[in-house]
């Protein structure tokens, strides 16, 4: 976890395409060749570029070294690799079509030796396919090709066009090792919203007895998870996500338990989506004392009202209910986790909140730790627990706290951030915490002039070196957030950008401006923790 302490990566941010490096051409590429010809060794290469992987950089590897290991983690799309592809769907791309076209994946890059891990495009859509769907596991023909390929990232992508099936008809079942199956370290899964479920086929076609880590996005068919794991004997990361989906919690609870139960003993455990305290305390009966690492992320959900014999369910955001009662009994049953990352429901800085920090403390090896810090807690009708009560049951956008209160719980700067580190430290026996890095989340589902202020107000902060040295993460990301939604709001007005007053009426009777010529945005500071807890 703490090579992503210093990433803009709160729940529900997604990097816009401009984010994503820009298209090279062909000869863009030649320094870097050159480059590759002349060291003397290269044990490792990491590919992030939008380009598909060129071919002049495989073909420098292989000739000048030939042992290096090649990892892929931008996504390629295999469609291009089909002579005439038609561009007509190609407008979620974040490349023009004539750059599309003139950057085929060479599937000579999946037959290569040197190949370790690649992330994948998966089509949704597709013409030409039985019933206009596209099944994740129909890729195996094409992962089939890589000899040496350990770990597989597939991303959804409805940007298919083409006739995918006759490209995959071409393929042979397996050309690069006959009836051996590929043996893979890791294997995950961006999104999955189709019926089939599509672990088990992997399974039967694929080795996973070696598969060590393991990302599943959603549990529509928990029984075919359940019947896998049993074959999933070296697994020591699971990144899973738990919304009940169209059968509702009861129905799933116990099958995912079973799972829980089937699995060996786990390492590293994110489980996302997860509104039910309860049922962590009994999976981490089993798992607790082995855990290392520990993510419980907030997921935001879509959910409405539905028709019977489903409740209506709750529209926003899923995140257990977590107070220094029960991260008492979380750091009780994991005496061993060195990593964790957790909501936080910030209430003004109540002693209650400042406990639930010092209960942090308990940890006693925790060594890095990420806080989302959420301003719009959701009512709790019964903290032992861990239920939410029903307010905001089909209503979008589920605002429980007032504007008031929110922008005081969401202000967040680095003198906040100190004051937390204190209050985790001074209660750890032995000094353990090397990182911490809070970030304010949640504020997205407020109207776009208050999420502008928010975005002045929230700030994600990474504490190092004993509490003295603390720095903003993230802070451009929030500039671009903010132009980005000047720009539209001018685009519909015309007229340019303002916070409206009822906002800034709101902001200075928190912060009130220090003279004439200043406002609330030099003036804010967050509010002081009450540490008479």
């Amino acid at each position: 976890m703490e090579r992503f302490m210093s990433y803009f990566d709160l729940p529900g941010y997604r990097l816009r395409s401009s984010d994503f490096p820009r298209y090279f051409s062909e000869k863009d590429w030649e320094p870097l060749v050159s480059l590759i010809s002349r060291l003397k060794k290269l044990k490792a290469m990491h590919y992030a570029v939008a380009n598909s992987f060129p071919r002049s950089l495989l073909d420098a590897v292989h000739q000048h070294h030939p042992e290096c290991e090649i990892n892929i983690w931008s996504p390629q799309s295999l469609r291009l690799d089909t002579p005439g592809v038609d561009l007509e769907y190609t407008f979620n791309s974040s490349r023009q079509p004539s750059e599309v076209s003139n950057d085929p994946f060479d599937m000579e890059i999946l037959r290569s030796p040197c190949l370790q891990a690649i992330k994948l495009d998966y089509p949704l859509i597709t013409r030409g396919w039985p019933n206009g769907i596209f099944h994740p596991y129909q890729m195996i023909p094409y992962v089939w090709q890589a000899p040496n390929l350990k770990h597989v990232y597939l991303q959804l992508d409805t940007r298919w066009p083409g006739d995918l099936l006759d490209a995959i008809q071409k393929l042979p079942e397996s050309s690069a090792h006959g009836d051996q199956r590929t043996t893979l370290d890791s294997f995950a899964l961006q999104s999955q919203i189709l019926e089939e479920p599509i672990l088990s086929k992997w399974i039967q076609t694929m080795d996973f007895s070696a598969l060590r880590s393991l990302h599943v996005p959603r549990i529509d068919y928990p029984s075919s998870l359940k019947d896998a794991a049993a074959g999933l004997v070296n697994l020591e990361r699971l990144f899973i996500c738990v919304a009940p989906g169209r059968d509702g919690w009861e129905q799933i609870s116990g099958e995912l338990e079973c799972i829980f139960q089937r699995l060996r003993p786990l390492k590293y455990l994110s489980l996302e989506a997860l509104e039910h305290v309860t049922f962590l305390h009994t999976i981490l009966g089993r798992h607790g004392p082995s855990l290392l690492g520990l993510m419980l992320e907030p997921h935001e959900t879509c959910r409405s009202r539905t028709s019977p014999p489903l409740k209506p369910q709750y529209t926003g955001w899923a995140y257990p209910f977590l107070d220094h009662v029960h991260l008492q009994r979380i750091a009780e049953s994991c005496p061993n986790l060195k990593e964790l990352r957790i909501p936080i429901r910030r209430t003004k800085g109540s002693n209650e909140e400042v406990r639930t920090y010092r209960s942090l403390g308990k940890f006693s090896r925790l060594q890095n730790l990420i806080l989302d810090l959420y301003g719009n807690p959701r009512p709790v009708i019964s903290k032992e627990e861990g239920i939410f009560s029903d307010e905001g049951v089909g209503r979008s956008p589920p605002v429980h706290v007032s504007l008031r209160d929110a922008f005081i719980n969401f202000a967040t700067d680095s003198a906040l951030a100190t004051a937390i580190w204190k209050e985790i430290s001074s209660q750890q026996p032995i000094r353990s915490l090397l990182r911490l890095r809070v970030s304010p989340w949640g504020y997205n589902i407020h109207d776009e002039e208050e999420v502008y202020a928010f975005l002045q107000l929230a700030g994600s902060y990474l504490v190092t070196h004993g509490g003295r040295k603390v720095v903003e993460i993230g802070r451009d990301e929030k500039k671009d957030e903010q132009e980005a939604l000047a720009e539209r709001d001018e685009f519909e007005d015309t007229r340019p950008f303002r916070v409206p007053r009822r906002i800034t009426r709101t902001l200075h009777s928190i912060w009130p401006p220090e003279s004439s010529d200043t406002d609330w945005t030099t003036s804010w500071r967050s509010f002081p923790l009450q540490t008479d807890a």
